[in-house]
């Protein structure tokens, strides 16, 4: 049974970093996040898009350390993804992240997955979640910026969750086009028919955007892992009878060794991006110039991992991108198909 909104407050969200510019009175930065515990804020579009512009920079950051990334480990075709060799703050030291194995030219040649002999046991009720991949320690530990790129798909992710929700879920649906949703986890009673209608739709999937959607670096492991994200798995769970994809992305992009450690012990691995931009202040047609033009200036544009959000721009914008990544002779899909087969 979906919430009625009325019941969250609406109230305008402004921090205590309210801040004025130059020597003139301006505007005050909103530096407040939304979601918070059990007292859920639902801002108006325009609070949600002062709260974006906040977090546009930090956006930033991450999809430059990719670019980074790129020319460290070069722009090759292969099954694993493009990541932190080393994880903590301003540490750029990188890998193209396969088992084991870091700096080499060659890549190990995979043997075809052997034919059971007998009928696996089937997961147990409920089986929603079976394209699950099922990683080891140290590939959860390996934060990532670009996916495998040994096929034409790149993975299209969208998050937070706060407007344009079925216009941008009827535009997957018209054109038969897979999506990771990271919706913030406390906003899932609120909009719960939504969330049942995509799951329904057999096209998304949901990951872990944390419970409260604040920045992780300053809580404790029991904060990131109990609070953010365990709650959210469970909430899932309980509400929903789905399973959230192994997939984890904290607030901003924010992280360090704490917050991959955590996210590990509760199964799931930071999955950030190499394209992005919708969190600045665009028209739509600007968007469609932006995020194509960033596939267009790669050497190898597979396995690229692009960041959306939930909000109208990027609604009016997502039919002519997607239809420019078609036209580039790329596929947008969901994490799940990105990683499918063993991929890392």
């Amino acid at each position: 049974m979906a919430v009625d909104e009325r019941k969250f407050s609406r109230r305008r969200a402004l921090g205590a970093g309210a801040a004025l510019v130059g020597t003139g009175l301006a505007a005050p930065i909103l530096r407040q996040e939304f979601a918070r515990g059990d007292n859920v804020v639902l801002p108006t579009e325009e609070e949600y898009l002062a709260h974006l512009q906040e977090e546009y920079s930090y956006q930033e950051q991450v999809r430059m350390q990719a670019q980074a990334c790129a020319d460290s480990c070069g722009n090759k075709e292969f099954w694993g993804s493009m990541a932190f060799a080393q994880s903590a703050g301003d540490n750029l030291k990188f890998k193209i992240f396969v088992p084991g194995i870091a700096g080499k030219d060659e890549l190990p040649k995979r043997s075809p997955t052997p034919t059971p002999t007998t009928t696996p046991t089937p997961e147990p009720i409920p089986v929603i979640g079976a394209d699950r991949p099922k990683w080891g320690r140290e590939v959860l530990l390996s934060p990532v910026f670009k996916g495998p790129s040994d096929r034409p798909y790149v993975g299209l992710t969208i998050d937070d969750g706060y407007f344009s929700r079925d216009e941008i879920l009827n535009t997957l649906i018209s054109k038969n086009v897979s999506a990771t949703f990271f919706i913030i986890g406390s906003l899932m009673e609120a909009y719960s028919d939504f969330i049942r209608r995509a799951r329904d739709s057999g096209l998304t999937e949901r990951a872990n955007h944390t419970w409260t959607h604040t920045d992780l670096r300053f809580k404790s492991w029991s904060q990131i892992a109990n609070d953010e994200m365990k709650r959210s798995q469970d909430y899932s769970m309980d509400y929903f009878s789905e399973t959230l994809q192994p997939y984890g992305r904290p607030y901003g992009g924010n992280r360090n060794t704490a917050v991959d450690s955590a996210f590990a012990d509760r199964n799931f691995r930071d999955i950030l991006w190499n394209v992005s931009g919708d969190a600045g202040n665009y028209t739509p047609s600007q968007l469609v110039s932006l995020y194509l033009g960033q596939l267009d200036r790669m050497a190898n544009p597979k396995g690229s991992i692009i960041l959306l959000h939930f909000r109208t721009a990027t609604a009016q914008a997502l039919p002519a991108i997607i239809d420019g990544i078609r036209a580039r002779d790329l596929e947008p899909v969901k994490l799940s198909k990105l990683y499918e087969g063993g991929r890392v």
